[in-house]
Parts: C-alpha cells; structure tokens; sequence
C-alpha cells in the first residue's frame, strides 16, 4: 500500500498514522520466537506461562509498540445489514458504491469481502490534480485495507471485510474509537484460536507480537533493536518519529491499569493486567482466579444479523466502566517477582513444556538406583582375527 501524503492528515486524526507509517515498510517476521511464544499461551488467563512467572502483550504495549489511541468508543456495531441494524445505514453495496464511486468486479467479491489486489490497483497511484473528495475517497481505500490487513488480518491475508464501510463513512469520526483495545482484542482471540483448536496458522498482528518480544525479551533482539525510536516497532525498519502527545495523556495512559473488556465486534476477551503488574513497574501478588469467559469463543465470527452492542451488552457495559476499573499499586524501583510468588508460581505452574527429564543435565546424573548389581564378571576372551601381515 502506498502512503500518499495527502491521506496523512486524515490518518493522523484517525490515530493510525504511525501504524500507517509501518505497514509503508516492509517488516520481515522472526518465526521460530513467535512460534515458541505461541506454546506458551493459556487462554484463560491470556497470558504466557514463562519459568520466572506470566507475561503479555498489554494496553501500554498497543500503544508504545504501534503508536495506537487506547480510550475511546469500542469498536463493534455489526457485520452487514446496515440498512436494518443502524439509523442511517445502507445496503451494503449502495454504500459502497456511494463512498468509493465504483464497484468492484464480480470475480473480485466473496460474499462481504473484496479481495486485496482490487483495492491496490484501484488505489495505488492518486492524480496528482486530485480534489479533495477524491482524496477522501484514496483515504478510505487505505484505512480499509490498513485495518483489513495490519490490524485485523485474518488467515487469508488478502481480503478486505466490508464491516468498516460504517466507520470509514464519517472520516472525521474515526478518532474517537479505541483501536490499541479492539487491536489486542483480535491478539487475543487469535492466540486462543490457535492454542485451543487444530489451527496451525496464526493469524492477527503478528507484527506487534514479534516487537513486544524484541522489546521484553532483549536476548531475542537482532542488531538495531537497542535503538530506542517511536513507535517501538519502528526500530526495525528504520522510522524515525516522534511521541505524539495525544497517545500518552492520562485518559489513554491511565486505562494501561484497567482490568477491563476488550472488544472487537463479536471477539470479547479480558485484560488480565492484575497478573502481570511488574510489566508496569509493581509488586505482583498471587493472582486470583482468572474470570472464565470460554463460552465467548463459540460466538466467535457469528451474527452477521447481529448488532453487537446489544448482544455483548454486559461486555460493553464493562467498557464504559474502564475508568472506575483502573488498579492502584505502588511503583517500586525493582519489579522482579517476590519469594511469596515464586513460591506460589513454581507450585501451580507449568513453566516448562518439556518433560522434567529433558531438563536434567546429563552431566549431573549419577548411577541409576536400579541399575543391577552382579558382582566382577570375567571379560571374555577377545577372539583373535586374521593375521594380514
């Protein structure tokens, strides 16, 4: 996707320009560490179970590693039948039409989805006379390919979701929806695909993932990645930026604390931030037990006829009260974890995935207990061979 400089502005507003700036690179993906993080993922805690305690990737992160806005609306509403769900909604491909000027061929169109290339080679190069409809009509064109396949991406990779024709209708409106929430919403969810089904290809931002490991992880970092830049994901390809201001006020830095729900249309999972307070600079106690929310996954994907506010109402509800929903800890200077919780982790946990015998230094082992005593056997006779000389 080509970043015009004329669309900028209304992805700044948007609060997706610097995620906007990254997919304008081409971030090459470290496979094998994603892949052992992956087997180290508990759905019902949405955290990875590592020898030293658990960890993850939080609402501080989707800010700091991709630059994303953490308050504001969540993100949902329904997947088509805007004419019936929504006030001022309309047939899907009227509205289309209306926003984008154009439909796309038949050969281009599965069901509610466009496939990639179309919206490529339609928006690909902007005529430099360009008023500025035509250049709202470019910026839509991104915006939708942006969150179809940086942020939201599924395993396909090459279809554009018609579900954004809502959002991308109203460009002025855009910057008032929590995309870093509905962002690790999606993580989440694909994660919790992947370590509870037969899935075998992980879909979601695989790109945030691999950053956040760089950067808690530092034996994992390739050369350049002790350069500090913004976003942190930048480091890797070279993006010079800087903090922009609206990311790091208190209303979006202080839900980093907030036990909370995380929504992404019909996909609602929980911040678990309780459990991995030392990534924010506290003292981590014993958790509690995790809130079970299994029974989500089997809504996963349904409702096309749905508006999901009113169906997830109780999550939504946990939404709005993100603010009363922020945890007060004290900040010490050494956040390692306690004796108390080492303790407790070390009798609870699976820290390992490999057996405990894989574990063992072989150096270390000393003779068997049952291995058989019988006493000085005679050495056989060595039989003597050929003599070739």
């Amino acid at each position: 996707m080509i970043l015009h400089d004329r669309i900028m502005p209304y992805l700044d507003s948007a609060g997706l320009l610097h995620v906007a700036r990254l997919n304008d690179y081409w971030f090459k993906l470290d496979e094998p560490p994603i892949s052992a993080f992956v087997e180290q993922w508990h759905p019902e805690t949405h955290t990875f179970h590592m020898p030293f305690g658990e960890c993850t990737v939080t609402l501080q992160d989707m800010a700091y590693q991709f630059g994303l806005p953490i308050d504001g609306f969540p993100v949902s509403g329904c997947l088509s039948d805007f004419e019936q769900l929504m006030e001022d909604g309309k047939p899907v491909w009227q509205w289309f039409e209306e926003l984008f000027g154009e439909l796309p061929p038949v050969d281009c169109i599965d069901e509610f989805t466009v496939s990639y290339g179309w919206f490529q080679n339609r928006f690909r190069v902007m005529p430099t006379d360009a008023t500025e409809p035509t250049v709202q009509v470019y910026a839509r064109g991104y915006i939708m390919m942006l969150l179809s396949m940086m942020l939201f991406g599924d395993k396909s990779g090459a279809r554009v979701h018609l579900r954004w024709l809502p959002y991308v209708a109203d460009l002025d409106e855009l910057g008032k929806y929590s995309w870093g929430s509905a962002t690790l919403c999606w993580l989440y969810r694909c994660l919790c695909r992947v370590a509870n089904r037969n899935v075998k290809n992980l879909a979601g931002t695989l790109a945030l993932l691999q950053s956040w490991i760089f950067w808690r992880f530092p034996t994992f970092r390739p050369r350049g990645f002790d350069v500090i830049l913004w976003p942190l994901a930048s480091r890797a390809l070279e993006v010079i930026q800087v903090v922009h201001p609206d990311i790091l006020r208190p209303e979006h830095t202080h839900l980093w604390k907030s036990t909370t729900a995380l929504i992404y249309f019909s996909s609602i999972e929980w911040h678990h931030v309780d459990r991995v307070l030392s990534q924010l600079g506290g003292v981590q106690h014993v958790s509690k037990p995790a809130i079970n929310i299994d029974f989500l996954l089997s809504k996963d994907g349904q409702g096309p006829t749905h508006w999901f506010p009113e169906v997830f109402a109780t999550w939504h509800e946990c939404w709005d009260q993100r603010h009363q929903s922020v945890l007060t800890f004290q900040l010490v200077p050494d956040p390692r974890p306690s004796v108390e919780y080492l303790d407790w982790w070390y009798r609870v946990a699976c820290r390992f995935l490999s057996h405990d015998r894989d574990l063992v230094d072989p150096r270390q082992a000393g003779i068997p207990a049952d291995a058989p005593v019988r006493g000085h056997i005679v050495v056989p006779a060595r039989q003597q061979g050929p003599n070739f000389a």
